[in-house]
């Protein structure tokens, strides 16, 4: 009796325990269980919703969701630097997930203030995206899977290092847009990718992240 009494508290306290996470912004993120309902304001936190396994909860999402061809279904509520607060509202989300660097600030705030759950990711370095598909993992209920993809992503990440150990550095511009000329430096997530692809970013080093450039008639 006191076994079976003791099995049931074990299985009660692993059904009702809550799903917390504490997002890049510090911000800690609780669910009483995994989100039904998924809005991404951001197509890279698609890619990795879907690589969870949790594509399919994905209601609405953003332009440029492209990957994989799954995420073209989705309805867009707009883009990663501007959706209205109404329009995520009418989805009625479990989980609402956004990237930091794009100007959603104050619809994120206003999401908050609502009670809604809005994870926001900013990975600042390239082990910082495991560290992202990770805590998503947990909160759509899929932590081994998190865990596994990872592990995956740190190894690939050292072994492409190991590859490009000792070779040339080609010289790399990366250019941002065509429409107002910009590049980043090599703090910035992309400028880490061009090292660790054994290449040299020609403007390494900068005050800001992004370095733009003035256009001439």
């Amino acid at each position: 009796m006191k076994y079976s009494l003791l099995l049931f508290l074990c299985w009660s306290v692993g059904v009702f325990a809550d799903i917390t996470v504490v997002d890049d912004s510090g911000t800690v993120i609780v669910l009483a269980e995994p989100p039904g309902k998924i809005v991404s304001l951001s197509p890279h936190l698609t890619e990795l919703l879907f690589s969870l396994g949790a594509g399919d909860r994905i209601k609405a999402t953003v332009e440029f969701s492209d990957y994989p061809e799954a995420a073209l279904k989705i309805p867009r509520l707009g883009n990663a630097f501007s959706v209205s607060v109404e329009a995520v509202i009418e989805q009625s989300p479990d989980l609402i997930v956004a990237w930091m660097t794009g100007d959603n600030q104050r619809t994120i705030e206003q999401l908050r203030s609502l009670g809604y759950p809005v994870f926001v990711n900013e990975a600042s370095s390239l082990g910082g995206i495991a560290a992202a598909v990770q805590q998503l993992g947990t909160l759509v209920g899929k932590p081994e899977r998190g865990l596994e993809l990872a592990k995956k992503f740190r190894v690939y990440l050292e072994r492409l290092r190991q590859l490009r150990s000792g070779l040339g550095s080609p010289k790399v511009f990366f250019q941002i847009s065509d429409a107002q000329l910009y590049t980043v430096n090599s703090q910035h997530l992309i400028g880490q990718a061009i090292e660790v692809c054994g290449a040299e970013n020609i403007f390494p080093m900068s005050s800001f992240s992004f370095q733009w450039f003035p256009m001439r008639a």
